[in-house]
């Protein structure tokens, strides 16, 4: 799961001092999937890994999502 990855990638850190990184991908299709990723990351790992470095989200289905939605704004 994703929780055990990420407890991994911390016991890694605090055994290591190195940061790895995470990319999540995979039936990642709607927002709030994606805002749980987020906050889980955030509260597993904190904020040293909310960059583009160390946390991607592979997910083309999710950028036109995202496109549709900013269009729906703008319209």
């Amino acid at each position: 799961s994703f929780t055990s990855m990420l407890l991994a990638i911390k016991n890694n850190y605090n055994q290591t001092g190195k940061q790895v990184g995470i990319k999540v991908s995979g039936g990642i299709r709607d927002i709030t999937s994606t805002q749980s990723y987020i906050r889980l990351l955030y509260h597993v790992l904190g904020e040293k890994w909310m960059n583009k470095q160390l946390f991607r989200i592979g997910a083309s289905s999710l950028a036109d999502v995202l496109i549709n939605r900013i269009n729906e704004l703008n319209s």
